[in-house]
């Protein structure tokens, strides 16, 4: 009978050594700047068996995996967004049958403040179109009338705004008239 506990005991001591050796069915490591708003993590996922496919869910969204090299070995970057406040959360990692949890702890980031200088032209545009101080064959209606949206003829998904447009009569006139000027009479008026 002292022999049969003896066996008993080895074999579950046995048991126990071999549970506290057998590898975690996924090695999960992170690689990451900071773990803040507006940065990236690379997850590396390392599965104890080949798998086919593995999923990373994080932030309330799935992320993409790919294989880096083997069926065992995976990578997934995972972007944090920029309005993701400070918390822990949870990455849950499923690589075949096997999954996981990872705790990312997310810190604050401030963010530098920038003063911007916008042309005053650009946020409250001139009288007239927006193209008459560029365009060569600008008249005095240009500088006074936004020309409307027009579809052209040929495909009507093809919109412009000019008074003048590209071989209409008009646009012929002025050109012509321009060809008549002397060289340099534009620069002098």
């Amino acid at each position: 009978m002292g022999r049969g506990r003896a066996y008993l005991s080895i074999v579950v001591m046995a048991i126990a050594a071999s549970a506290a050796t057998t590898p975690p069915a996924l090695t999960v490591t992170t690689r990451a700047r900071a773990v803040q708003p507006g940065e990236l993590i690379l997850f590396t996922i390392l599965a104890a068996q080949p798998v086919s496919q593995v999923t990373v869910r994080a932030f309330g969204r799935d992320w993409p995996a790919y294989e880096d090299g083997s069926a065992r070995r995976w990578r997934a970057p995972v972007g944090i967004d920029l309005d993701t406040r400070p918390a822990t959360y949870h990455a849950e990692i499923a690589a075949g049958e096997d999954r996981t949890s990872y705790p990312l702890v997310v810190r604050a980031r401030a963010f530098r403040t920038r003063h911007l200088t916008v042309n005053p032209d650009l946020v409250n545009p001139p009288q007239g179109c927006r193209f008459a101080p560029r365009c060569r064959y600008a008249q005095e209606r240009c500088q006074v009338e936004e020309p409307p949206l027009t579809p052209t003829a040929e495909d009507p998904r093809h919109i412009y705004a000019c008074w003048y447009p590209v071989g209409s009569p008009e646009y012929k006139a002025i050109k012509a008239s321009r060809q008549a000027e002397p060289i340099g009479a534009e620069a002098a008026a």
